[in-house]
């Protein structure tokens, strides 16, 4: 988020008209491979499509953006006397796992049908869909909030009057959320909040028994440190086992027979001897 931040006071600030978009950029963005990126038409609210990133400008940590219109001299998001707003800037991010706090004032909202944030008093909304954040910037906060009602997908089929596709994973949302929202997070699909909340737990659970000055490292599991009741319980059981397959290979040493009871049994074994013949005379 913070990347598209950067980029949204970086867009440009010229003062005169931007020049109509080369169609070969725009063909270029239609044909984005990586994810759905998002527009809201080729203009907003009678400003132009300006400026698309497309596959040769796209950013991993910044996203691919689309812009319209021209520049407006603002403190910005960022503030500042030298920042500028364009009219409208859509940034599609592969959404990174973040807390909302930073943002400052905000308001956690159902946009779409999917959770969402607004902040910068209104004219920055951040919306969670699929396995990506779309980030909606601009001058006023009824433009930023019309934009985000208008988002279609720019490479793939799309309408904006459908629903966008639930967030696969847990937005980090910050501050009050209505029940709408909260009912929305908890039926997100693979239960992703539930699950997120569970690792939360179990680390939390983790860190309250810190290992003592001194001690060896701890062995770590997929998600820290072992706890030392879990350690204990596991060498228990190794040991339960050890002593169990000693037993059972002491078993046969129980079954051996005493020497005298060797002896009987080999007398029994031991075939009657038969006398010769007596001579004949």
């Amino acid at each position: 988020m913070l990347g598209a931040l950067a980029a949204l006071a970086l867009a440009g600030c010229a003062t005169e008209q931007p020049p109509p978009l080369r169609r070969s950029s725009l063909v270029e963005a239609q044909t984005f491979p990586y994810y759905r990126i998002y527009w809201v038409g080729p203009s907003f609210e009678g400003q132009p499509l300006a400026a698309v990133d497309g596959s040769e400008n796209y950013s991993t940590t910044i996203g691919d953006s689309v812009y319209y219109g021209d520049c407006i001299s603002n403190t910005g998001v960022l503030g500042g006397g030298n920042s500028c707003r364009l009219p409208l800037q859509v940034t599609t991010v592969i959404y990174r796992r973040h807390y909302n706090a930073p943002l400052g004032a905000q308001s956690n909202t159902l946009i779409r049908g999917v959770p969402a944030v607004t902040y910068d008093e209104g004219r920055s909304i951040e919306l969670y869909s699929g396995r990506s954040s779309i980030d909606v910037f601009s001058a006023t906060p009824a433009g930023a909030l019309r934009a985000a009602w208008s988002l279609r997908t720019l490479n793939a089929p799309g309408s904006a009057a459908a629903d966008l596709p639930p967030p696969v994973f847990c937005p980090g949302l910050a501050g009050p959320q209505s029940p709408q929202v909260q009912s929305a997070m908890l039926h997100l699909p693979g239960r992703a909040c539930q699950k997120d909340a569970a690792v939360l737990t179990s680390i939390e659970r983790l860190s309250e028994k810190p290992r003592s000055i001194g001690e060896p490292g701890a062995p770590f599991g997929p998600t820290g440190p072992f706890e030392p009741s879990t350690a204990a319980a596991a060498q228990s059981a190794g040991a339960s086992t050890a002593t169990k397959t000693t037993q059972r290979r002491r078993r046969p040493s129980s079954r051996r027979r005493s020497p005298a009871r060797r002896s009987r049994g080999a007398a029994r074994r031991t075939p009657p001897s038969r006398s010769a013949p007596a001579p004949t005379g």
